[in-house]
């Protein structure tokens, strides 16, 4: 981010996600960092690395397809049940009850690709 390859709030975006779905990514090679590391290697300054763990700060750009209310990535990802057959984690649109919800992995999908 410091660097200026993309604007600043994209660059957050990206970075919020990471932070919360097991580290950010490491340019220099294959893992996550915590944002203690990614600060001491000068990935990020402090500003960021505070706004990063500072959950009131992160941007609410997302909508819950229920409630239509503005949510950051972590209220989604809160809100998310787990799908019993594929494990995959996925918010809700319509029922909240996790018993009645639709399993993805029957459903077969037209592709050109097939």
């Amino acid at each position: 981010m410091q660097k200026g390859f993309m604007p600043k709030e994209n660059a957050r975006r990206y970075m919020e996600a990471q932070y919360l779905t097991g580290g950010l990514v490491n340019p220099s090679k294959a893992g996550r960092l915590t944002v203690q590391e990614a600060l001491n290697a000068n990935l990020i300054d402090s500003a960021t690395a505070g706004e990063l763990q500072n959950e009131a700060c992160h941007t609410k750009e997302l909508v819950d397809p229920i409630t239509r209310e503005k949510i950051t990535y972590k209220q989604a990802m809160d809100r998310c049940k787990k799908d019993i057959s594929t494990g995959l984690l996925l918010l809700p649109v319509a029922s909240t009850d996790a018993s009645n919800a639709p399993s993805y992995s029957n459903y077969r999908f037209n592709s050109p690709y097939n």
